[in-house]
């Protein structure tokens, strides 16, 4: 179940700190338990890269830690940091506990703030041209034009085309439908879906044969899983 839980940025600096960093587009109310399972994956991964030994009488050195939730979206409740205990347990007493420092972009011209807004305009993009080329290429000039991560955009312009597309590839865009193709119509689903993805107006899949109450279904589908 676990294998796959892989956060969305983890570094260190030599032993003294880790940081383990998610970004969220929509609010997700499990957040200290993800970052949980992330940063004991990432102690055992410290652990064997520095071949200590958890049977000494001594006490390993374990790094500083820093745990972090970036919210790209409209947050209701905004709290600067999310307690573990808090969050399961009502604040009780817990054996286990941690702290997510909080993040929203709302700092003014901060690159935490530009970060967000590229992520939003990327969002609007997406929804006009589909999850594709042209989206990514749109998201880039608009950004660029508003000097938002301006200097870094004209830097790494094609490999952040590149990262952003790959992002968009069809393995991707399948496995997070969480869609069984083997029930009887998903195929048919799964299809109509790639054909929203790509940008096919409802006139298109009007002519293809689709209905407009299956059109419209699969395009709130569509919408809640770019959200």
């Amino acid at each position: 179940i676990l294998k796959d839980f892989v956060n969305d940025l983890s570094f260190s600096a030599k032993d003294r700190i880790l940081i383990l960093f998610e970004a969220q587009s929509t609010e997700c109310g499990n957040m200290p338990l993800r970052l949980l399972i992330y940063l004991a994956k990432s102690l055992i991964d410290y652990i064997g890269e520095n071949r200590y030994n958890l049977f000494r009488e001594a006490p390993i050195k374990l790094p500083k830690l820093e745990l972090y939730v970036l919210y790209t979206c409209e947050v209701e409740k905004r709290f600067a940091e999310i307690s573990f205990a808090e969050t399961y347990y009502n604040g009780e007493n817990c054996p286990v506990d941690l702290m997510v420092n909080a993040l929203y972009g709302d700092e003014k011209r901060s690159i935490i703030q530009e970060y967000v807004t590229f992520c939003k305009v990327l969002k609007e993009q997406v929804q006009l041209y589909g999850a594709n080329e042209k989206a990514v290429t749109e998201t880039i000039a608009i950004c660029k034009d508003k000097g938002v991560l301006e200097e870094f955009l004209c830097k790494m312009e094609q490999e952040v085309a590149r990262v952003v597309v790959d992002l968009f590839n069809e393995e991707y865009f399948l496995r997070d439908l969480k869609i069984d193709a083997k029930e009887e119509g998903k195929d048919e689903f799964k299809i109509l879906l790639k054909m929203i993805r790509r940008g096919d107006t409802d006139e298109m899949l009007l002519k293809a044969g689709y209905a407009q109450e299956e059109i419209d279904k699969a395009r709130r589908f569509y919408e809640e899983l770019i959200a």
